[in-house]
């Protein structure tokens, strides 16, 4: 017995485990508070991704040569390029005006343009007897080429010597 004349062992029994029950009680919602922490950090970073990941791309830019007919107007100015304007080409002078008068005075005439394109990406196309193949004869082609964006960013553009 105590000087109150209590069981000493049995209150300090039960302020020992009161003690315990309330460090337990603190331990667990701090690693409630630190799994919560790491889960919004985690949550967040995850979103950081996914838009870096939408927000993400390759380009390729391909040098070209283009040899045809310059169309100037004050809007745009092409190249056109085979019989009756099979292809037509954007011109990108980007700010220099240098480059623009050159090709007001070279509208309508031959002209070679170099400079560079986007590689959109790269398109097949079969043709040939597909009944062919299914009996094992090789009768159908495959061709791939490059999906280049018709417009071009001019590096040089001169007037078109004969060949």
């Amino acid at each position: 017995m105590d000087a109150g004349g209590r069981p000493a062992a049995r209150g300090g029994t039960r302020l020992a485990e009161r003690k315990a029950e309330m460090t337990d009680l603190a331990a667990n919602r701090n690693a409630a508070a630190e799994k919560e922490s790491t889960e919004k950090r985690a949550a967040g970073k995850r979103a950081a991704e996914d838009k870096a990941a939408a927000d993400s791309y390759v380009k390729v830019k391909v040098d070209v040569e283009l040899r045809g007919v310059l169309s100037y107007t004050e809007k745009a100015a092409t190249i056109s390029l085979g019989k009756k304007d099979k292809w037509v080409w954007v011109l990108d002078f980007g700010e220099d005006k240098g480059m623009r008068g050159k090709a007001k005075a070279l509208d309508g005439k031959t002209v070679l343009v170099e400079g560079r394109a986007i590689l959109r990406g790269i398109q097949t196309e079969s043709s040939g007897d597909k009944l062919g193949e299914f009996f094992g004869k090789s009768g159908v082609k495959t061709e791939a080429f490059l999906d280049l964006e018709p417009k071009v960013a001019v590096k040089s553009l001169v007037a078109a010597t004969k060949k």
